[in-house]
């Protein structure tokens, strides 16, 4: 007969799911400090065979490796690291990792960091399984230590988040700014089963760490916190895997490492006015997402008590050398039995914490005399109730297997260190939760069955009424026990399935579909595991497309399968073109005619075709024996006329250009009647003149001018000319067709009177046109001076007239001179020919 522990999950950490979204961890320099990673792997009384899968990343192979009972293993996933680390922050991602398992299995997840320098960067990641799932969470990290600012790229601290199933919702409310969001600003991230997304620090100051932030969703998630390359003596990356809100507490304890002179416990509250004690003292009082840091300078161990329930994590050192872990509550939480794995060489201690009593009960490897009783001490606070232990186990666990823990008496919990100088690794490995009952959900064939709880000291009722330890079940059902221990009831529901190794199941008939359909294919529910030939691992599988689809299904008796093809019928074709804009006035025929088709319009129309007349939606389905039908749709807008002017038939002067211009918003070409294409066209002749322009739907419009020329009036004032001093000139503008005259001086008359040199023009006008001529008249001033009248005195004078001229003296003499001898009137006469005389 099979007998199982139903009841309390006292294994470990362990589970048979697992989600998990590893970090980024900086590569760093050419030590390569986020390689190698595993995952590590131990198995419990039963075997199990473990497959590791990437649900939203198709390209992932599932990975498979089969564990004997009490086994262990690793599974290196350095080749795959560009597909698990969590890169870019602040993007949905594919890198989710589903850990499924036939039986209860134990998983962390560890960088055992710098391939050039041994083991010189390592954490653990504990996994756990379904205690890390959760719709409501607070971010812890510790608040004291920056991100070393000297490695490429630069490692932050940051949480990273993965969705169980599909359309998952997840509100996150940072407190401080996160890459492409502000502290304080709540934003929604939509997740897919298996996406997952980073919320990371974008500085690498400890004040830029995000601890107290809330990530809320509307269905299962989980989530990692990491924080990269932490200066203290060195630089090493930290982190865990969290628990939900619902998971935590108000009592925890904190073990010193022994070589650690800096060891902290980051308390986040969850509540305001949350009072923190340590040791049995109030230390601080805290509100909703602040972090108390309780340094251990000099304590070993300090019992947390909180007045409401918190978050601790814990950093912790190995010569200097950081880890970091969750802690778990201690209230009704624990492990009966924990697998460790030791996968370095490197020093390995672990951490036991238990109730008084149970300190005499250990075994390790199933021998007793190992983990004694001596090597625990009473934690201080809790008034003898609670003791630890710190315990060297580096001479006894060896590299590569498990190392089995176990108490038969109660629960403990265990976390384990391991590493010194160089880097260290720090996780808690026993269960977090309120026990839950483990789940074995598939029973073969044969005589009936027991379920037994084997907790000790806990008292049952199972869900036939019985108080005893365990039932006897012969048929398939759902069965629940009640449990209470330690002062702790809790209960849980599980189905138990009877079926023959080779159950016959089937996908349904090889089918046929139309394009755009689905076809979901189900195989039956919780009989197992599952796996799709695309990698996927639910009870059913959507395909959308031709093929051939099998599923196999491992249950605890073997592996079926079954196959079904998929195949495309042809569609009818139909194609009413790309939505389009037509020019107003303008009629669209949609035709689709095919033989032996029927068609349905969105009027209710039959015909092979349509025409349009107006804007709007239509569409057309169409159908035909032994074709899938088919439905297209097409939107046609109008085109909104463009105004375009170039101006109303006009007449100009015949000496005048007229400036065309159809420039309008919307047209993008133009042609003009000489086959230009500018928006402006310059008129130098009389005619008839157009345009044509097109706007971006190619709808052409035009308009057109005529433009006569009427001729310029002709007005004359003749030559430039001069008149003689004290003479009056009048300058008279001839001209025909005249209607008004405006002169320089302001003058309208058709003639001026000039009696002062100067430029003289007068503008003629016949209403339209005008003319101007211009004049330029001279006054010519008599240069002849020959002198005052004047008496000799038996002397003679020389009277001298300017040169250039002709002369005429008073004796008809002709010279430029004239001597004087006598008494007498001399007069002289001067000329030029076209010019003034003058005497």
């Amino acid at each position: 007969m099979l007998a199982w522990p139903f009841g309390f999950n006292v294994l470990a950490q362990t589970d048979t799911a697992f989600w998990f979204v590893a970090p980024e961890v900086s590569v760093g320099n050419s030590n390569q400090l986020d390689r190698p990673i595993f995952l590590r792997l131990s198995s419990y009384a039963e075997p199990s065979t473990v497959t590791v899968s990437q649900p939203a990343n198709p390209s992932f192979a599932p990975i498979v490796v089969s564990l004997n009972a009490y086994d262990a293993t690793g599974i290196e996933l350095t080749s795959f690291i560009a597909d698990v680390e969590n890169i870019p922050a602040n993007t949905v991602n594919t890198r989710g990792l589903y850990i499924q398992a036939t039986n209860p299995v134990s998983v962390y997840y560890e960088v055992l960091g710098g391939v050039g320098c041994g083991t010189c960067n390592p954490e653990f990641f504990s996994l756990k399984g379904r205690n890390a799932l959760g719709v409501s969470f607070f971010i812890p990290m510790q608040m004291n230590y920056n991100n070393s600012a000297a490695y490429s790229p630069t490692p932050y601290s940051a949480f990273d988040i993965v969705a169980t199933q599909d359309n998952t919702t997840v509100t996150i409310t940072p407190t401080q700014n996160v890459v492409g969001n502000l502290a304080g600003v709540p934003y929604d991230v939509v997740l897919n089963k298996g996406e997952t997304y980073s919320a990371a620090a974008t500085g690498t100051l400890w004040s830029a760490h995000p601890s107290g932030s809330t990530v809320i969703s509307d269905k299962p998630i989980a989530i990692t916190v990491k924080d990269d390359l932490v200066e203290i003596s060195g630089q090493d990356v930290i982190g865990d895997q969290i628990i939900p809100l619902d998971k935590i507490a108000t009592e925890y304890i904190v073990v010193r490492s022994p070589t650690s002179v800096n060891d902290l416990a980051a308390i986040v509250a969850t509540q305001d006015n949350t009072d923190i004690n340590a040791n049995g003292a109030l230390v601080a009082t805290i509100n909703t997402g602040e972090t108390y840091q309780h340094f251990m300078l000099t304590d070993d161990v300090v019992y947390i008590e909180a007045t409401k329930p918190v978050y601790v994590f814990q950093l912790t050192t190995a010569s200097g050398e950081a880890g970091g872990a969750v802690l778990p509550p201690i209230t009704c939480t624990g492990s009966i039995e924990v697998s460790i794995t030791r996968s370095t060489a490197q020093p390995f201690r672990v951490f036991i914490i238990t109730q008084t009593g149970n300190e005499g009960s250990f075994l390790y490897d199933g021998a007793a005399g190992v983990i004694n009783a001596s090597d625990f001490l009473p934690v201080t606070g809790t008034a003898g109730a609670w003791l630890y232990a710190s315990i060297d186990l580096s001479s006894l666990a060896t590299v590569g297997t498990n190392s089995r823990i176990k108490n038969t008496s109660g629960l403990f919990h265990l976390g384990l260190l391991q590493g010194l100088s160089g880097g260290s690794g720090y996780g808690y490995f026993s269960d977090f939760s309120v026990y839950n009952t483990v789940m074995y959900d598939t029973i073969c064939t044969g005589a009936s069955q027991y379920l037994v709880a084997t907790v000790p000291s806990a008292g049952h009722l199972w869900s036939n009424g019985s108080t005893e330890d365990s039932i006897l079940i012969n048929s398939s059902g759902t069965y629940w026990v009640q449990n209470t221990f330690s002062n702790c009831a809790v209960s849980d529901t599980f189905h138990i399935v009877f079926g023959a190794a080779a159950q016959v199941f089937s996908l349904g008939n090889d089918t046929a579909i139309c394009p755009g359909e689905a076809v979901v294919l189900e195989a039956p529910s919780g009989i197992g595991s599952y796996l799709w030939q695309n990698g996927s691992t639910n009870s059913t599988f959507t395909a959308i497309d031709s093929g051939s689809y099998h599923v196999q299904i491992s249950t605890g008796c073997g592996n079926v399968s079954d196959t079904v093809v998929i195949t495309t019928n042809e569609q009818i074709p139909l194609a009413l073109g790309n939505d389009t804009t037509l020019c107003a006035g303008i009629g669209l025929t949609l035709n689709v005619s095919q033989s032996g088709a029927s068609y349905l319009w969105q009027d209710g129309s039959t015909n092979a075709f349509f025409t349009v007349t107006s804007a709007g939606e239509y569409w057309v389905d169409a159908s035909a024996a032994g074709l899938c039908a088919n439905t297209d749709t097409i939107e046609i807008q109008y085109a909104v006329p463009l105004d375009v002017n170039i101006g109303d038939d006009t007449v100009v002067c015949e000496n005048e250009t007229v400036i065309l211009n159809a420039a309008t918003a919307g047209v993008t070409s133009f042609q003009w009647q000489d086959n230009s294409n500018g928006s402006t066209l310059n008129v130098t002749q009389p005619g008839l003149y157009w345009v044509n322009v097109t706007d971006e739907f190619s709808c052409t419009y035009a308009d057109s001018i005529s433009i006569a020329h009427q001729a310029v009036p002709s007005v004359s004032l003749g030559n430039d000319t001069f008149i003689c001093d004290q003479q009056t000139l009048t300058l008279q503008a001839i001209s025909d067709t005249v209607v008004s005259f405006t002169w320089s001086n302001g003058s309208t008359n058709a003639f001026l009177n000039i009696d002062d040199p100067g430029l003289y023009w007068v503008e003629v006008s016949d209403g339209l046109c005008a003319a101007r001529d211009t004049a330029e008249v001279i006054i010519e001033v008599s240069p002849l001076e020959l002198g005052n009248d004047t008496f000799l005195c038996g002397d003679v004078l020389l009277l001298e007239a300017p040169p250039g001229f002709n002369y005429a003296w008073q004796d008809g003499s002709a010279g430029t001179s004239f001597t004087v001898a006598g008494a007498g009137i001399y007069s002289v006469t001067i000329s030029q020919p076209g010019h003034c005389t003058f005497a």
